[in-house]
């Protein structure tokens, strides 16, 4: 339902009225699915996918905004929910496989560089440079997983290096 004004209802899921919550899922429930469906292609983990983004909807009722855009808000939800469970399979083979603990870069939310870097760069660009930098993902699989055409992340990657290359001085 698209430019509808979702504030009413959020009101009403702020204090409380369960059937807000209702209508919300009946609005968003296959947008939902569908995103984190089209992640894993399992009906089980989309449903996973599912609960814990309706639940982290529930604990954050009250710090939504009234002119938020509800289903745009949950599709993203779904997808951060889809990419961080990709992630950790995607580690956990890997740790399967005999790669060891050491390789796996962890800079953990402290790195001074992570974070100088966050700092310099927008959301969208800091996800794309960690992705094929220190993830060492290809433009393909980045493309896979983000649902983002290769050319637009290969420009994104580019203009992320230029910025930290100019900010840090030295060739990135």
């Amino acid at each position: 339902m698209p430019n509808k004004d979702y504030s009413d209802i959020i009101k009403r899921l702020k204090s409380e009225d369960l059937t807000a919550f209702d209508e919300i899922y009946a609005l968003t429930k296959k947008a939902v699915y569908y995103t984190a469906y089209s992640v894993f292609k399992s009906k089980e983990v989309a449903e996973d996918i599912m609960q814990e983004t309706y639940l982290a909807l529930l604990e954050k009722k009250n710090k939504l905004r009234e002119d938020l855009d509800l289903p745009a808000y949950l599709v993203t939800m779904a997808k951060n929910a889809s990419y961080d469970l990709y992630m950790k399979r995607k580690r956990e083979k890997e740790l399967d496989e005999g790669v060891g603990v050491d390789t796996v870069f962890d800079p953990g939310p402290d790195s001074g560089l992570i974070r100088r870097i966050k700092e310099l760069l927008s959301p969208k660009e800091f996800e794309i440079f960690i992705l094929r930098a220190l993830g060492e993902y290809s433009f393909k699989e980045i493309s896979k997983m983000k649902g983002i055409p290769v050319g637009t992340l290969t420009w994104s990657y580019q203009e992320a290096r230029k910025k930290l290359s100019a900010a840090l001085g030295e060739r990135i």
